[in-house]
């Protein structure tokens, strides 16, 4: 039990756990008052039968308008208490749920670049949207709920026991071996049927995201009933295992309800053999137990479905446990050195992760302030690999870039990254207008805007969509080469000492290309820009050609 609390504050932090223990506490205390007001059915039901109170604590005597006003004080805090452990535990839950899922949100986006390559996006989706809130659905919220019961029926039975505690004993023996029983049969349908959800969600996740991602190859190619029906195939799989695991926490309620007519049957027949003296006198004492019977008979069944909830619940407790191992988050605090005269970048070699092919293989390279470096190559050659070791997205296996013969490391990436703009291949906008999409925030300078949309000739498209209509989800409502503009537009909008255009003008007609990179080359004239380009008419206009042709395998 130790390693498992010890598991669950390591998943969701030592702040998280200290405000579950507070509901947990609060809880089991209502639970106490529930207690007592059980406890005094005994006496307020020989009050009612022999009209007098026999009920003594040592020296201390209770009138009966005391034990009634004493009830009713009990009840009636236990009740509130109980309304305030509800709300609290609600809350908790609510918040802890949602700041889970917002905590791996962040994990995720502070994860090295290369962590992406070997991580599907949907199966992160599936882990931030699904899998945060059932880790709280069926493991912190079960937890609670079994701590708050057992400590009822804990007390509850102390009770019972001080009365009868021959009958108290065998009917725990007998319902605990039941549940024993029954919880050792279905534990490992239970948790066979939580790792299939966790791969049903995973999947659906995959075949919705990869559909909609490539909505217009998946029409073209004809693949929308293909993709259909995986995601039919995946959702039943969730379904089966969901009702599956229903049924295996219902399924001890059945038993119960057989024991307690069996026992009603019994107890039938045992105050039928009793004289009237003897029924009066095993009233209060059967009373109790029906009084008590109320709130143990079904808080045993809801003990067991938050029990086997929690074992539902291990195998999400082993996802997340592996995903926070293999999480790296470095210190990126320390401020990169400004680049006021020269880049270079010295025997620069790469392989990514879990391959054995070298993509770069020393490759060096320098620039000062005010070139314009060109680099060309076949595809596959490592372009793109190259300026993401320049931008500090990844780091290279040999070689460093210097700037100003300073070295770049990962733990400088994030202050590096704030003196260079980057236009990628593939851009992507956000569903936002023109102008958010080429300042990235809503609080923009608007002639700022204005002026880096005229250097990408995207300034009549500014005009048409300025504070009106938004783009569409990455830009589906535009051309690719306006997409591209944009993206240009969006690197031009801050003036820096580095910028890095992939293939600025692979969806661009030849008159708009050669009038954009000219307006890029007199506006930003004391920068550095590295252009990675096919077009060898572009690269002979830069001062540096980098040619890669030798990395291509």
């Amino acid at each position: 039990m130790n390693k498992f609390i010890e598991r669950l504050k390591n998943l969701i932090g030592q702040k998280s756990w200290l405000r579950y223990k507070r509901v947990y506490a609060l809880s089991m205390i209502a639970s106490l008052f529930e207690t007592l007001s059980i406890a005094a059915v005994f006496p307020l039901v020989g009050l009612v039968g022999n009209g007098e109170v026999s009920l003594k604590f040592n020296v201390i005597s209770l009138t009966p308008e005391t034990l009634i006003a004493g009830i009713l004080s009990i009840y009636i805090f236990g009740l509130c208490l109980r309304a305030v452990s509800v709300y609290c535990t609600s809350r908790v839950n609510m918040q802890e749920g949602y700041g889970f899922s917002a905590r791996l949100f962040e994990l995720y986006l502070k994860q090295p670049y290369e962590w992406h390559f070997s991580n599907h996006t949907a199966d992160i989706k599936a882990a931030i949207l699904n899998d945060a809130q059932d880790f709280i659905s069926f493991v912190m919220v079960p937890l609670g709920r079994f701590i708050s019961q057992t400590t009822l029926v804990f007390f509850v039975g102390l009770v019972l026991f001080f009365v009868q505690p021959i009958a108290t004993l065998f009917l725990c023996a007998i319902l605990g071996l039941s549940y024993l029983l029954i919880f050792k049969t279905l534990k490992v349908f239970l948790k066979s049927d939580s790792e299939k959800q966790i791969q049903a969600h995973a999947e659906r996740h995959r075949y919705s995201s990869e559909a909609l991602a490539a909505n217009r190859e998946v029409k073209l190619s004809g693949l929308e009933n293909i993709f259909s029906q995986k995601f039919a195939s995946a959702s039943q799989k969730l379904a089966k295992a969901s009702s599956q695991r229903s049924l295996y926490t219902e399924m001890p309620k059945l038993v119960l309800e057989a024991f307690i007519f069996i026992l009603l049957m019994v107890t039938f027949f045992y105050i039928s053999s009793k004289n009237e003296d003897q029924i009066t006198t095993i009233t209060p004492t059967l009373t109790l137990f029906a009084a008590a019977g109320l709130k143990l008979f079904p808080m045993g069944h809801l003990m067991f479905a938050n029990f086997a909830n929690l074992r539902s619940g291990l195998p999400l407790i082993d996802k997340f446990g592996a995903l926070m191992s293999q999480f790296h988050v470095l210190e990126t605090t320390e401020v990169a050195p400004i680049l006021e005269n020269e880049l270079r970048v010295e025997n620069i070699s790469y392989t990514y992760p879990g391959h054995t092919i070298q993509v770069l293989t020393n490759v060096s390279f320098s620039a000062r302030l005010g070139d314009r470096v060109a680099i060309v190559g076949p595809s596959g050659a490592g372009k793109s690999t190259l300026i993401d070791i320049i931008s500090g997205l990844i780091q290279p296996c040999a070689g460093c870039v210097l700037v100003d013969d300073r070295p770049l490391s990962a733990a400088n990436s994030i202050s590096w990254q704030m003196q260079l703009q980057y236009c990628p291949q593939t851009p992507v906008l956000f569903d936002q207008t023109v102008a958010q999409n080429i300042a990235l925030t809503d609080d923009y300078n608007i002639s700022e805007v204005k002026a880096a949309a005229s250097l990408a000739c995207v300034d009549d498209l500014l005009e048409t969509y300025l504070d009106q209509l938004s783009v569409g989800e990455t830009g589906k409502k535009l051309s690719g080469g306006q997409v591209q503009r944009i993206s240009i537009a969006r690197a031009m909008y801050n003036d820096v000492s580095l910028y890095i255009l992939d293939e600025p003008t692979g969806n661009l007609d030849a008159k708009t290309a050669d009038r954009i990179i000219g307006n890029i080359f007199t506006a930003r004239n004391s920068a550095i820009i590295i252009i990675v380009t096919h077009d060898l008419k572009l690269a002979e206009k830069c001062d540096i050609q980098i040619n890669l042709a030798g990395n291509s395998s």
